[in-house]
Parts: structure tokens; C-alpha cells; sequence
């Protein structure tokens, strides 16, 4: 038995897609294929039928993830790695004392302000007691000099003794022992 294209019968178109004659009617009641004629004289032309079948099934199909999907997530999770491993990194520099917090920093430098002003404020009052009586102006400057060496030997030296780790030791050089 051999199909008229041109001039299908409901039966026909369904079984050609493999569905039933009520979804073949539902699909042509829907407006999805087309439909010649009507009641008795109804019938499908194949070429017409098939291309609005197709069209309606792809329309009904979610796009699988495209490439750029994967690519994009594939990206985010490389970035999150990245990020983790970043982290992880920090972290074990910070253990090792190869990297400290910005706060950190921010409260040694100005401890070492204050340790500072309040060195160099000392100073006149020390100078006062060992120029009394000199005269000679290299004497003068070279007391004055000494003095102002030392009290920045000081402050390197107290500098230099921190280590990230070591806040109480940092209180102690600047504050005195508690």
C-alpha cells in the first residue's frame, strides 16, 4: 500500500511521525500543521505537514548547554580555583612571616611616629645638659649630631626587632614592659 503524499489522511500523517491520530487532530486544531478541507474531504499534504511538525518540535526542545555555557562555567570554576589556591598561598606566606596585614603595618608605623616625635622632643632637653658651658660651634654640632644619631639608632633598632608575630614584643619595645 503505497501513501498519496499530496493528500494524507490523519492516519497517514500518524503514522509517518509515529504518534496517534487524536495528536495528529490536536496538532491541526492547534493550529501547529496544516490542514486541508474539512470533516470528510480533510486531508495533509506531507511537504506541508512536515515542515510545520518540525519547526513545532524544535521549538519545544531546550537547548542543550552550547559550548560558550561551557566554557563560561568551565572559566568561573577555574577562576574559583584560582581564587582558592591564591588563598591557600596568602596564607602559608603569612605563616612563614613573608607577608603581614595592612593593620599590622598601619599600628607599627605609628607606634614608630609616635616613638619618634616623642625621641626628638627628648632631644633639647638632653642637649641642654651636655652644651651647657661649650662654646666652640664644632662642639656644639657634634654633640648635637651624636644625640640625634642615637635616638634614630633607637628607633631602627626597635624597627628592625619586629616580626609579624610578635605584638607583645612590639608593645614592650615601644610602650616599655608592662
Amino acid at each position: 500500500m503505497t501513501l498519496n503524499l499530496d493528500k494524507l489522511t490523519a492516519n497517514g500523517v500518524a503514522r509517518l511521525f509515529g504518534i496517534s491520530r487524536r495528536q495528529v487532530q490536536n496538532l491541526a486544531e492547534d493550529g501547529v500543521i496544516p490542514k486541508q478541507g474539512q470533516f470528510n474531504t480533510a486531508h495533509y499534504v506531507w511537504d506541508e505537514v512536515r515542515d510545520a511538525y518540525l519547526r513545532h518540535k524544535l521549538t519545544q526542545v531546550k537547548p542543550k548547554r552550547t559550548t560558550a555555557d561551557v566554557t563560561g562555567m568551565a572559566g568561573a570554576e577555574l577562576r574559583k580555583l584560582n581564587a582558592e589556591a591564591t588563598l591557600a598561598e596568602l596564607k602559608a606566606a603569612k605563616l612563614r612571616s613573608e607577608v603581614v596585614e595592612i593593620e599590622y603595618v598601619e599600628r607599627c608605623q605609628v607606634r614608630i611616629y609616635a616613638n619618634l616625635r616623642a625621641r626628638l622632643l627628648a632631644i633639647p632637653s638632653r642637649l641642654t645638659q651636655q652644651l651647657a658651658g661649650k662654646t666652640s660651634r664644632l662642639q656644639i654640632k657634634s654633640i648635637a649630631e651624636t644625640e640625634i644619631n642615637q635616638a634614630l639608632a633607637e628607633l631602627v633598632k626597635i624597627a628592625a626587632n619586629v616580626a609579624p608575630h610578635e605584638t607583645e614584643a612590639l608593645d614592650e619595645l615601644f610602650d616599655g614592659p608592662r
